[in-house]
């Protein structure tokens, strides 16, 4: 399970440090991908595969092609180097806003790598009263 949230500054190869806690859940083989909500996702291989195989059989065939087109060319396959860091390539980085510093969440099944800016940002404009009704709604 992924919880917490770490700072790490991105170097000038765009690798972030992965913090240890996450290493040893994520294994060796890792998925990342651009997400819709304007971060970088790192899934691992398991939660990749559940989730490319639910993306694969909820879509049509037809209608469904450049939604799968716009996730599976924003995702590749990476892996933590011996220094504990995994490159972020230029495109994710872009994508994400993601300059010198970055933010590592744990989101239980998958770690997001957010902008340090646009993280703080996000949580700043968070209303707790509507998560609480959030998780009320659906008897949490």
């Amino acid at each position: 399970m992924f919880v917490g949230e770490f700072e790490h500054t991105v170097d000038a190869k765009g690798r972030v440090f992965v913090p240890v806690k996450f290493r040893d859940e994520l294994g060796s083989a890792i998925y990342i991908s651009c997400s819709f909500s304007g971060c970088v996702t790192v899934f691992t291989e398991k939660s990749w595969n559940e989730l490319s195989e639910k993306i694969l059989n909820a879509l049509p065939a037809i209608n469904g092609e450049a939604a799968k087109r716009s996730i599976f060319r924003r995702t590749q396959s990476a892996e933590i180097d011996s220094g504990g860091r995994v490159l972020l390539t230029s495109k994710m980085r872009e994508h994400a806003g993601i300059g010198k510093n970055a933010v590592i969440v744990g989101m239980g099944d998958r770690i997001e790598i957010w902008s340090a800016e646009k993280y703080d940002q996000i949580v700043e404009t968070e209303n707790i009263d509507d998560i609480k009704t959030l998780f009320a709604n659906y008897g949490l």
